[in-house]
């Protein structure tokens, strides 16, 4: 028994011998990687179409009724195999890793993240420091408490003893003039003095004893403000001994950072270091590439354009042997060859290498690219203004091709952006950019023109 579906029959059976006689089977084809893009990102066309299909194709090659057990059976364990399938297909798409990352940009998000840790540190410092400044606010504050406390203590103490002295003359004076045993006056007007200053002693006596107690009762009070005064003096110094340890270990920690910081910084360097040398010598190679095939297309011009030598005539004098073309190509007529003064513009600008570039710079100090051109040639007796436009709209101009030792090489619109002093073999003299420093390099990118002082 056999299926029918859109015309197409599709015999039970093997998979192996899946019979699909209306069409053609799709040509093999090679994975194409071009789908998958460097960063991993899936895009249509690669394997997990493929898979897809497959998963498609055998979808619809399973039966669409139930009398045939085996074919269902069959069929299910298909559709199995094309669910794994696809799965195999598409892991590699969502787990796909990002390409392997830059080191000098690794090693930056490491310098920044112990920056980061570094400033988090630094607030920490700065909090702690403020809470060792309230410690010590409230230290301070113990300290005079206990030290007013103190003093009231004393004054209080030095009116008890007073007051007891008093209390003790007094009761001495009433015991002396009971025991003189002078006879008594028994008239009224004495009586009545008597009992009065009877009562009077013992109003005054009785006063001073409750001040001596309350005076007492002040001393006590008094004890307790220095006690407790004395306890927050100890306890601020606990604080800021906790504080202090607290802060010499993040100050350590910051420390350890700090370090680590450096080293990162240090690696960074010498990795930009070592790429910059890497792209010097990359932009070397390839200017010296260009600079020689300039030449050799220059002396195959003039060996071309030289005339061909003619026999001589008879009777006539034999030739020199010198022909007008002379083994090149003469200069063009508004193109000086290069005097003696190139050889005076490089020593002065190979003797200012490793000076710093600084920002409309002619010397001595420092430079930039067009005050070192200026003050190179005017070594040699040539003046030029401070600017590079000037300089490439002063001079004759020559093909890069034909640049030689002393000429300027320029970039930008007319020569304004950047000028260099070319010493052959693809490589110049320039003052690049802050940061940077004279040095010899590459003729790089694309110069607009090269002109010739002298």
């Amino acid at each position: 028994m056999s299926h029918e579906r859109s015309g197409q029959t599709i015999s039970p059976g093997p998979v192996a011998g899946a019979d699909l006689t209306d069409a053609d089977p799709p040509p093999a084809r090679k994975p194409d990687s071009s789908h998958i893009g460097s960063e991993g990102v899936f895009r249509p066309g690669h394997r997990s179409v493929d898979a897809l299909l497959f998963v498609t194709l055998f979808t619809r090659i399973t039966p669409a009724s139930g009398n045939a057990p085996g074919l269902v059976s069959r069929a299910r364990c298909l559709r199995w195999l094309a669910a794994l399938v696809l799965v195999a297909a598409l892991v590699p798409i969502v787990s796909g890793g990002r390409a392997n990352g830059d080191p000098i940009d690794d090693k930056r998000a490491e310098a920044k993240a112990l920056q980061d840790q570094i400033d988090a540190n630094g607030t920490q410092l700065d909090a702690l420091s403020e809470r060792y400044n309230g410690a010590q606010y409230r230290f301070e504050q113990a300290q005079a408490a206990a030290a007013d406390a103190q003093q009231k203590y004393d004054a209080a103490e030095a009116e008890v003893a007073r007051l007891s002295d008093l209390v003790k003359q007094r009761a001495a004076a009433l015991y002396r003039a009971v025991g003189q045993g002078a006879p008594v006056d028994l008239d009224v007007s004495s009586a009545s003095r008597l009992i009065s200053s009877s009562k009077y002693s013992k109003s005054a006596a009785q006063h001073d004893v409750d001040l001596v107690k309350q005076l007492r009762s002040a001393q006590r009070v008094l004890q307790d403000q220095k006690a407790a005064a004395e306890q927050a003096e100890a306890d601020a110094q606990d604080e800021q001994a906790q504080i202090g340890k607290a802060q010499a270990a993040v100050e350590a920690a910051n420390d350890r950072q700090q370090q680590l910081l450096s080293q990162v910084n240090g690696e960074i360097a010498q990795l930009v270091a070592e790429e910059e040398a890497r792209k010097e010598a990359a932009a070397l190679a390839e200017a010296q590439q260009r600079f020689t095939e300039a030449a050799a297309a220059n002396a195959a011009a003039a060996a071309a354009a030289a005339p061909a030598p003619t026999a001589p005539k008879s009777g006539s004098a034999p030739s020199s042997g010198k022909t007008s073309g002379g083994g090149g190509a003469a200069p063009s007529a508004n193109v000086p060859v290069n005097g003696g003064g190139a050889a005076a513009a490089i020593a002065y600008a190979r003797a200012q290498l490793g000076k710093p570039y600084c920002y409309a710079g002619s010397g001595p100090g420092c430079f930039d690219c067009s005050g070192l051109t200026m003050r190179a040639w005017g070594a040699a007796g040539v003046s030029m203004p401070h600017y590079s436009g000037a300089q490439y709209s002063m001079f004759p101009h020559v093909p890069l091709s034909a640049m030689l030792p002393g000429d300027l090489v320029f970039w930008g619109p007319g020569g304004s952006q950047h000028v260099g002093l070319y010493i052959g073999g693809g490589q110049m003299i320039a003052a690049p950019h802050t940061g940077d420093v004279v040095k010899i390099q590459a003729v790089w990118g694309s110069p607009v023109g090269a002109a010739r002082p002298g």
